[in-house]
């Protein structure tokens, strides 16, 4: 069972959806992964806003809300997972719960948001269409954090990879804005 790991509602446990269809992010791939947000990216949690699509269990956004950010949306599209979803939401206040599929919350009108994880499951090709669906959705300096599987390798033209790292069975990559002038060659 996951545990909060840093912040207000550190030590908290997490319900997990039963079966195979939830994979939450274990605690030490998600405190690894704040670990380089804080430290090596430099992020500042405290005060942001949160988006964390196919949230399942939630344990990414809700770390973030303990660890000090304003507001989390929470996208989940499964029944279960929604239920279990909605249980851990009482461990901290600002989180609310969008019982919707990824790609229909991000074709109504775009909120802006500083942090943004996405966790999709594998081998269903959901990464690049949600992916290239963000942009309007972040904010001027916002990072992706993305819990993939290895094999699916994301392509995104308009972010910049600014981190990646393999931990067993899932690989993150950590992605910003892409704000760098495209270089052309000089003939």
């Amino acid at each position: 069972m996951p545990r909060i790991i840093s912040g207000s509602a550190r030590g908290r446990r997490l319900a997990v959806p039963a079966g195979t269809a939830v994979r939450p992010t274990t605690d030490r791939v998600r405190e690894a992964l704040f670990n380089v947000i804080a430290h090596r990216i430099g992020f500042e949690i405290d005060g942001c806003r949160v988006l964390d699509l196919f949230a399942g269990a939630g344990t990414l956004g809700l770390e973030a809300l303990s660890r000090g950010a304003d507001t989390a949306v929470f996208v989940e599209a499964d029944p279960g997972a929604a239920k279990v979803l909605a249980q851990n939401l009482k461990v901290i206040d600002g989180g609310s719960l969008v019982r919707r599929k990824a790609l229909a919350y991000l074709a109504t009108p775009p909120t802006l948001f500083d942090l943004v994880f996405l966790d999709p499951p594998y081998d269903r090709g959901h990464l690049a269409p949600v992916l290239a669906a963000l942009t309007p959705w972040l904010a001027p300096e916002a990072i992706i954090c993305v819990d993939r599987d290895p094999r699916e390798a994301p392509d995104p033209t308009d972010l910049a990879l600014l981190f990646e790292r393999r931990y067993g069975a899932s690989t993150i990559s950590i992605f910003a804005q892409d704000t760098e002038p495209p270089q052309t060659e000089e003939q």
